[in-house]
């Protein structure tokens, strides 16, 4: 459990640098700027246009105006609708801007939508039923348009520069005290043993996705054929993956090629590059992941 709690200490430590300096150059320029802060508010608005039941007669169309507010950075209409009877139960929804038609629809039985709308101007719900030649439509229509409204307003707010440079500070120090701390410690690697004992009691990965080779290469810094056997036996067992090491006779650097469940295969090639980095004795990268291909 060594090594997950350097690694913790490593991203804490990281983390401290990160927002102490935020911190710190932020409180530096709040301290030097106005006191003046503008803030964004969107206002949301909901205006019922039609609510209940309409009668439209053959040949006959229903319309109702409405006017979206130069104010509106954004508006919808809202539309729920019932063909209650008359003929195919069927009557065109249509919305115009002025004389431009923006939206058409013919609505059988039950139906819903919500229309985005162009911008701010006049409108014209319509319920049309002049295709109609004898049958009269009972329409229920619900009708709601919603809008909303982008206001910018200034206020004056208290400086927190010093405060902010104070917090930046102190994560720096902070950052600076566990950095040597996980400099010290990170001096002293792991036995090669122990880390395998770890690897072996941790939970499987369910196996998941196609099947993929993971190509691995490790360069030995202490590292025999027999070291590197076991670590292909111990990752194998742990992730039920068929593992194939080799090393060119005049090279230094072996291959290590991962055949798994992509899930699996992925874990497996990066419990290898763990194991070097934890006991120094080698040096592993994952090279290429390519998918089987079957023919």
């Amino acid at each position: 459990m060594v090594y997950p709690v350097l690694s913790g200490l490593k991203w804490l430590a990281r983390g401290f640098l990160v927002f102490g300096v935020i911190l710190l150059v932020s409180g530096l320029f709040m301290a030097i700027s106005p006191e003046t802060v503008e803030r964004a508010a969107s206002i949301h608005h909901s205006d019922s246009l039609l609510s209940g039941r309409y009668s439209v007669g053959p040949l006959e169309r229903y319309t109702s105006s409405f006017t979206v507010p130069t104010t509106a950075g954004s508006a919808f209409l809202d539309l729920d609708i019932r063909v209650l009877s008359g003929g195919n139960r069927d009557i065109i929804v249509s919305v115009y801007q002025g004389s431009r038609e923006v939206y058409s629809v013919k609505a059988t039985g039950s139906f819903s939508d919500l229309i985005q709308l162009p911008g701010p101007g006049s409108y014209t719900l319509v319920l049309d039923n002049s295709f109609s030649l004898v049958s009269r439509k009972d329409v229920y229509v619900q009708a709601t348009l919603r809008w909303s409204e982008l206001r910018i307003e200034q206020s004056q707010v208290k400086n927190n520069g010093l405060t902010y440079m104070g917090v930046g500070i102190a994560l720096l120090i902070s950052w600076s005290i566990i950095h040597s701390v996980y400099r010290r410690s990170e001096e002293r690697p792991e036995s090669f043993d122990s880390v395998l004992l770890e690897l072996a009691q941790r939970k499987p990965v369910e196996a998941g996705g196609p099947t993929v080779n993971a190509v691995v290469k490790l360069e030995p810094h202490g590292v025999t054929m027999r070291d590197v056997s076991k670590i292909v036996d111990a990752v194998s067992r742990a992730r039920k993956a068929s593992i194939y090491a080799w090393k060119p006779r005049l090279k230094r650097v072996y291959t290590l090629e991962v055949r798994a469940p992509r899930d699996a295969a992925l874990t497996a090639a990066r419990d290898i590059v763990e194991i070097c980095e934890r006991t120094r004795r080698c040096r592993a990268s994952i090279e290429k992941i390519r998918e089987e291909k079957h023919s």
